[in-house]
């Protein structure tokens, strides 16, 4: 369902010309994996790649094997991804086995019987314990609460309107978050996160297990992040983790991160239900969303700003949520050279220059010249289009850029997906 959604979104917007269209079409490619994937990320003494790379014509599935799991990695920027999950993976199961970290993991429990089940039994009589003055740290907890409560609200409606175990454990999982904020816990797994090189908001569980355990441990005070970086000989290449994670979301508090981006939206003339539904969008991580909210900045005020929004929450996968993220950060990227007047949302996100220009970005791997792209023939609102331009993360096949130069396309590949820089937040 993901990668077909992609294939649709895309597919919708390309305005390719239906007559001119050849009737033999590309079936989606199987690539090399020297073809797709970095040659410094190739080799690894903790991971292979398969040889084979398929795509379902637009993305490419990247199929990482190790002694800890088999991961895939789909779609542009995510190998690097992978690969430094899959050290981080390494680094923490040898620092598991160490005695220094066993002792310091001891110490932590005993303290987290104490302070941990005090705020999560008691979150009133504890934050009023935390002192005054501390105006963002309030801030932060308001949002959590707030964002916590609307999940539980979102639960309610499924299933003949029973909230039942479903609000139960969104209470749990609310009060579990505001508690682990309130005693350290939090910033102690991003920082070990930073140390690692990893998204601190990862959903691959297996990491995303192993950093709960050791984050118990840094945060007892015992055991340092530091620490855990004797364990890699050279260290870590942070660089091959950019393309999706900001400095904000290791050093920046989750609630510190909503009001971040709630104060954005807000600016841009985003209306506050759906920025309330977009902050607990379920497909998008701290990370994603915060990659969306910096590129639609990066494009400033304008027209049709609050429809990526929108569009974001029709996101149903994590996949698509970065498809969203990605494209926007392209977009974002043409606006810096030719500014972008107005923002449509059609199938996927359209730029439009005043003088008529049509921009589409594509946060994808390859795109192949197959029935379902050459399909989606004479859009009306793009025929009249002054200039179309493809911008894409990825690469075009041979065809696929034959066919779309005939139709007078402009094309450029290997566009970042990184968000451009932002501004401050405008002050509330």
């Amino acid at each position: 369902m993901t990668q077909r959604w992609i294939v649709v979104a895309l597919g919708v917007v390309l305005g390719l010309t239906a007559a001119g269209a050849q009737s033999q079409y590309e079936a989606p490619a199987v690539l090399r994996a020297a073809d797709v994937v970095p040659a410094e990320l190739l080799q690894s003494s903790v991971y292979t790649i398969d040889e084979r790379v398929p795509t379902d014509g637009l993305v490419a599935t990247r199929t990482f094997h190790s002694p800890l799991g088999e991961f895939l990695a789909e779609g542009p920027g995510m190998t690097a991804v992978r690969a430094a999950e899959i050290q981080a993976l390494d680094v923490l199961t040898k620092t598991e086995s160490s005695e220094i970290f066993q002792k310091a993991l001891a110490a932590s429990m005993k303290r987290t019987g104490q302070s941990l089940k005090k705020v999560v039994t008691n979150p009133v009589e504890t934050l009023q314990g935390v002192p005054a003055g501390v105006g963002r740290f309030f801030d932060r907890v308001t949002r959590d609460v707030k964002t916590g409560m609307q999940k539980v609200e979102d639960t309610k409606g499924t299933e003949g309107g029973q909230s039942g175990s479903s609000t139960s454990e969104e209470v749990k999982e609310g009060a579990t978050m505001a508690g682990q904020s309130v005693i350290g816990y939090d910033d102690a797994r991003r920082r070990l996160s930073k140390y690692l090189g990893v998204d601190p908001y990862t959903r691959n569980k297996v990491l995303s297990d192993k950093l709960d355990s050791a984050a118990w441990a840094v945060w007892g005070g015992e055991f340092g992040p530091d620490t855990v970086i004797g364990f890699v000989p050279g260290g870590f290449a942070l660089k091959f983790t950019r393309d999706w994670v900001s400095d904000l979301v290791w050093d920046m508090t989750p609630g510190d991160l909503r009001v971040r981006m709630d104060t954005h939206l807000k600016g841009l003339g985003v209306a506050q239900d759906p920025i309330d539904r977009f902050l607990r969008q379920k497909s998008f991580t701290h990370s994603i969303r915060l990659a969306l909210v910096d590129s639609l900045v990066a494009l400033g005020p304008g027209l049709g700003r609050p429809d990526v929004i929108d569009w974001a929450l029709t996101a149903t996968s994590e996949t698509q949520a970065r498809f969203m993220a990605g494209s926007t950060a392209i977009l974002a990227y043409h606006h810096q050279a030719s500014p972008i007047t107005k923002i449509r949302v059609a199938g996927t996100v359209l730029g439009e220059i005043a003088d008529g220009t049509v921009v589409v970005p594509a946060a994808v791997d390859y795109v192949s010249w197959t029935e379902r792209v050459a399909n989606f023939a004479n859009r009306p609102d793009l025929v009249g289009a002054k200039a179309r331009y493809l911008r894409l993360a990825g690469k075009l096949s041979p065809r696929t850029r034959q066919e779309l130069l005939a139709r007078k396309w402009i094309v450029e590949e290997g566009v970042s997906i990184i968000p451009p820089p932002t501004p401050a937040a405008p002050r509330s």
